[in-house]
């Protein structure tokens, strides 16, 4: 990379490999007040860019092209965190249901499976048992071992899968109370219009405003970047962001943070912190963060693991008891 006299020069294979990375470093570099020319060479995998440095520096377009160059950051939902795998689940019980009904050699590759899906309940409950504890893994533990014995592999293999499913109904329903939730506190349009260096104004998807970049935000729309007001007044409730009951005069100097809603008035904004660098969307990844169980997690609520952890000695009891009347 170089650059000099309101010049700058770049390769990266990026370019060359996906003719949409050079498209999209385009289309930002033009909406950056004082770029007089961008162009992208798929060919020579080359990005030349011509701008104005009373305008804007160029080390300001070298982190803006290497932002682009590495792509969007992934938002953080809670569909992509909320994914439960049932491809164990459903080989198990595919597996199981053979050796049972049609071909008894496959048995010992069931006891294979069950053992091996069942690796981190066993760290957990040997975790447990060091501590004095008594809990659901260790419980579950136990059902494994008396499957091993008995061979009751199919009975195993569906209630794995069915532990697998209601983690999946469960998930799929704390999803919808967040993005419930979050459309009630944080939410933001899909679109913002960015004002180009020569005074166009645009509608650009919001996940592709970067660093830098003019937005234009009128009476009644929500703000869509954490930024800084370039020009214009208006009054704005940031009320989901801050906290604050009373709208609140914003000017030209003034910080304001995407998710806030301009009640009159207009306001010109230089992008300091777009797409998933806002505070209203570190405030959702937060909460998603903090309400979702890690994968394959036992307490998948702690109400509900301390209710099954007061049952487990019951159950061994119980089932002592059983198995002494039977011998």
């Amino acid at each position: 990379m170089s650059f000099s006299n309101g010049r700058l020069a770049a390769c990266h294979p990026a370019i060359a490999r996906d003719p949409a990375v050079a498209r999209r470093v385009e289309n930002s570099l033009r909406l950056v007040p004082g770029v007089i020319e961008a162009t992208a060479t798929n060919a020579k995998a080359e990005l030349r860019v011509r701008f104005d440095p009373r305008t804007t520096a160029a080390d300001r377009l070298i982190r803006l092209i290497e932002v682009e160059l590495i792509g969007p950051p992934a938002a953080h939902s809670a569909s992509s965190s909320g994914q439960v795998d049932f491809g164990l689940a459903h080989a198990s019980v595919g597996v199981a249901a053979a050796g049972e009904f049609v071909l008894p050699l496959v048995t010992p590759v069931s006891a294979g499976m069950l053992v091996l899906s069942n690796l981190d309940t066993f760290h957990t409950a040997t975790q447990q048992a060091r501590e004095g504890k008594i809990g659901l893994p260790l419980l579950y533990t136990s059902i494994v071992g008396v499957t091993l014995v008995s061979g009751q592999f199919l009975s195993a293999a569906l209630m794995f899968w069915f532990f697998r499913y209601w983690e999946h109904r469960y998930r799929q329903d704390l999803e919808v109370e967040n993005r419930t939730l979050l459309a009630e506190t944080a939410s933001l349009p899909e679109e913002a219009r960015v004002i180009t260096v020569d005074g166009v104004e645009r509608l650009v998807p919001r996940a592709e405003i970067a660093v830098g970049q003019r937005v234009r935000t009128l009476a009644n729309e929500v703000i869509t970047v954490d930024g800084r007001v370039l020009g214009g007044a208006a009054l704005v409730d940031e009320m989901p962001l801050r906290g604050t009951s009373v709208p609140v005069r914003r000017v030209a100097g003034d910080q304001v943070l995407a998710g806030s809603k301009l009640i009159a008035g207009a306001l010109d904004l230089e992008a300091l912190r777009p797409g998933n660098e806002t505070r209203a969307a570190r405030i959702a990844q937060t909460l998603i963060g903090a309400t979702m169980p890690t994968s394959h997690s036992w307490p998948l609520i702690r109400e509900a693991d301390d209710f099954a952890s007061r049952a487990v000695a019951p159950t061994f009891l119980a089932a002592g008891a059983a198995w002494s009347s039977a011998i």
